[in-house]
């Protein structure tokens, strides 16, 4: 009998995942010169939503399509977790 069982990512290691993800973007936005505030001024929304969409906190489809552009990323490169597979951008 085989006792081999799939390998599965731990519950605990999740959000581990989503915030080397959320570094990720705030890295990309970094090298491109850009800052979270920047977009929020673009945008003409607040800090705090820019910066809770892109740490993964809450969705924003103007946020993402705005980082996707400004980094030269596709939304599924950004977002790999997929709430912005449908009209993806970039």
């Amino acid at each position: 009998m085989d006792n081999t069982q799939p390998i599965r990512i731990h519950r605990a290691s999740q959000p581990r995942i989503r915030q080397v993800q959320a570094i990720q973007r705030r890295f990309a936005l970094y090298l491109a010169g850009k800052t979270q505030r920047d977009i929020a001024a673009e945008l003409n929304i607040s800090f705090p939503a820019v910066s809770q969409a892109i740490n993964g906190y809450s969705t924003s489809r103007p946020v993402a399509e705005k980082l996707a552009e400004i980094t030269g990323k596709p939304l599924h490169e950004l977002w790999p977790d997929g709430r912005y597979d449908s009209g993806d951008a970039a």
